[in-house]
């Protein structure tokens, strides 16, 4: 019997809702036109951070970095997570 969680194309749920939160990080980053040293002041968060994570070798990042960058990018936080 093929199991098929052992498949690679198959990922766990934080898998999906990470790369679904990436994606929409970078939506709005690049739609804002801001540069990374202005969100990092906007944001309080550090320059290195911000680059590490929108080129995805920073993971997880927490709600309240989520919560951070939505109000930079004036979107609701559920639009960044992708439940709205």
């Amino acid at each position: 019997l093929y199991n098929h969680y052992n498949d690679n194309k198959y990922k766990n749920i934080g898998d999906v809702m990470y790369e679904k939160i990436l994606e929409n990080i970078r939506y709005y980053f690049n739609k804002t036109g801001k540069s990374i040293e202005e969100l990092s002041e906007i944001t309080n968060l550090s320059s290195i951070y911000l680059k590490s994570l929108l080129k995805g070798t920073r993971k997880n990042p927490s709600l309240d970095t989520i919560d951070k960058l939505a109000t930079a990018f004036n979107v609701d936080i559920l639009v960044l997570i992708g439940i709205k």
